[in-house]
């Protein structure tokens, strides 16, 4: 029987630095903790409905669908998909009230702190997920914002969901900033030339004498204006007949005049920050993951981590074979994402690959990577992928200074890294 996560449902656990995790939701279980999720056991709450009984056949009868605790956690996810397709204002307020309740549950739960918290922590990042998708996906901003301000409300006792709130917050705040500047209003130059006009009638209406003088001065600007074109016309056939008489200059030095235009730039559109997980796959290859590969990264930036395929290794005994349903062009590059001060185990296709990393702190895609303050880093050392006939063989490496270091990585110009 598959392991069962016990807040979302999940199937998918894998094993990582010690903990089976939730790829679904992000909970985290011990090797005892996992032993028992083969019983389906989950949290006893007092006044709620005992654990499923095995039945005479041996096996595990179904969950009791009264549960307080299952009927608000599905609840929850049924609402995070609808939500997911189409927000709106009432649901969002509703995903706080569900979530609000079902932490409520939880803390009533007669378990120790640090699984309560573990708990907790799963929950938070199972609402967070819809937060990140209604931003990256749906431009949402305002309402992801909403969410994780709900979020933080709930779960700001546990300092390390408080941090990473507060992150995406900075993050997603300055974007709906930016998303909710425009040009200043123009002035309406045509109503207030209309005023002008209204004020002039009635000052014309009032004094009916200053219309007599205003006609005699029109009249009289005619003929000063007709006795200047005459004599404009005389100036001009005037000079026409001296340049007749006066013979032209090959120097034309002296009366040529340099104009430098100025150029003109559209303004540059300010780069939307991306929210990506630790360890998330952001360029994912159609071929099989079967070599481990693990990177731990420092704690002063996030890394943007490229493995460039160039090869097929030839010491394998194993060819790479690609995905079930990929198709042509094959995607042969892997990219993941690094938190800063993290450690990411993922695996890799068979193959000899040329490393690329960026750092940063702001992310911004896989095309803008840390914006202006991308750093570019490179390799010139291969690395080889590859199975043996009894394992498959891969890479641990630590990117920043360790000493006794083998791998050495050099600074690159923007120009050489492979952004997609």
């Amino acid at each position: 029987m598959a392991l069962k996560c016990e807040l979302c449902g999940g199937t998918n656990l894998v094993k990582q630095e010690g903990f089976f995790v939730c790829q679904h939701c992000g909970a985290k279980y011990t090797v005892e903790e996992a032993k028992k999720l083969f019983s389906d056991h989950q949290p006893q709450q007092q006044n709620v409905s005992p654990q499923p009984a095995a039945s005479a056949t041996g096996g595990v009868e179904k969950e009791n669908k009264t549960d307080p605790f299952t009927i608000e956690v599905a609840g929850l996810k049924d609402l995070l998909a609808k939500v997911k397709i189409g927000p709106t204002d009432l649901r969002i307020r509703e995903i706080g009230e569900r979530t609000e309740r079902i932490n409520d549950i939880i803390e009533s739960f007669d378990i120790e702190s640090a699984e309560k918290n573990k708990l907790r922590e799963s929950l938070c990042y199972l609402v967070r997920e819809t937060a990140v998708a209604l931003h990256n996906e749906k431009h949402e901003t305002a309402r992801a914002i909403s969410i994780e301000e709900n979020l933080l409300t709930i779960f700001k006792d546990l300092p390390n969901i408080k941090q990473k709130l507060n992150e995406d917050l900075i993050a997603l705040n300055g974007q709906s900033i930016n998303n909710s500047r425009k040009a200043p209003p123009s002035v309406p130059t045509a109503a207030v030339a209309g005023n002008q006009t209204k004020g002039a009638s009635a000052s014309q209406k009032s004094s009916p004498a200053n219309n007599t003088t205003q006609d005699n001065s029109r009249k009289s600007g005619k003929g000063l204006m007709f006795l200047l074109l005459i004599l404009l016309v005389a100036g001009f056939i005037y000079i026409s007949q001296i340049n007749k008489t006066t013979p032209t200059r090959n120097d034309y030095s002296a009366t040529t005049v340099t104009v430098t235009a100025t150029p003109t730039t559209k303004p540059t559109a300010t780069p939307v920050p991306v929210i990506v997980k630790n360890g998330e796959i952001l360029i994912s290859p159609d071929y099989e993951q079967v070599c481990p590969f693990t990177v731990e990264g420092s704690s002063t930036s996030d890394y943007y981590i490229y493995l460039k395929y160039q090869k097929a290794p030839v010491s394998s005994k194993e060819k790479r074979t690609q995905k079930s349903g990929a198709r042509v062009p094959y995607e042969e590059d892997i990219a993941v994402y690094l938190k800063a001060g993290a450690k990411v185990n993922i695996d890799v296709p068979i193959g000899v690959y040329k490393l690329y990393y960026s750092t940063g702190q702001v992310f911004y895609g896989t095309e803008k990577l840390f914006g202006e303050g991308s750093r570019y880093y490179s390799s010139d050392d291969l690395l080889s992928f590859y199975a043996d006939g009894e394992y498959y063989q891969g890479h641990t490496l630590t990117l920043y200074t360790v000493a006794n270091g083998n791998y050495d990585t050099d600074p690159i110009d923007e120009s050489q890294f492979p952004k997609r």
